[in-house]
């Protein structure tokens, strides 16, 4: 029973029976990913130094939405974590954005310049945080919690491992 009302839960949602506010179809998504970038600059202009406040982009967002964005979709999130988190956090998020870029760059310079691994190795322990900062441009993939300790877990071995490395090189 359970199943079926959750199937058909899926149904309605997804065929928007219900006529209300839904999640854009692909083709439209990425367009509209597109257009909102002079919004999200202009928001992250004016929002800069304290921010909107943590969580709260959607009414943000809602406040100055232009006319020609309107539509019958809602926009929860910024579809880019790099401008969210200042636009929310103002100078604080970018200050603590620089901070974390500053030593991601650190560690994986770190681990590029391990001559003693192969390329291939090294590329690929750089990889799942490179693939995330990417992601994080036109989407919110560190939004869930899982996705964000993957990648925190996954550069403090990177550090770990380095430091690991340079004490064996020591002795």
């Amino acid at each position: 029973a359970g199943l079926l009302v959750a199937g058909a839960s899926v149904v309605v949602v997804s065929t928007d029976l219900l006529g209300g506010v839904t999640e854009a179809p692909a083709g439209l998504s990425d367009e509209l990913r597109v257009s909102l970038l002079p919004e999200l600059l202009a928001m992250l202009g004016q929002h800069w130094l304290l921010g909107v406040g943590a969580g709260s982009f959607a009414p943000a967002y809602q406040i100055g939405e232009p006319t020609n964005l309107l539509s019958p979709y809602f926009l929860n999130e910024a579809h880019n974590d790099w401008l969210q988190l200042g636009i929310e956090y103002g100078l604080a998020g970018i200050l603590m954005l620089v901070a974390g870029i500053v030593l991601a760059l650190r560690e994986g310079s770190g681990i590029l310049a391990l001559g003693s691994l192969p390329w291939v190795r090294r590329a690929a322990m750089l990889a799942p945080p490179l693939s995330f900062a990417a992601a994080s441009l036109v989407d919110y993939p560190l939004r869930t919690p899982s996705a964000a300790c993957l990648v925190l877990v996954w550069l403090a071995y990177l550090r770990h491992f380095r430091l690991e490395r340079a004490s064996a090189a020591q002795h």
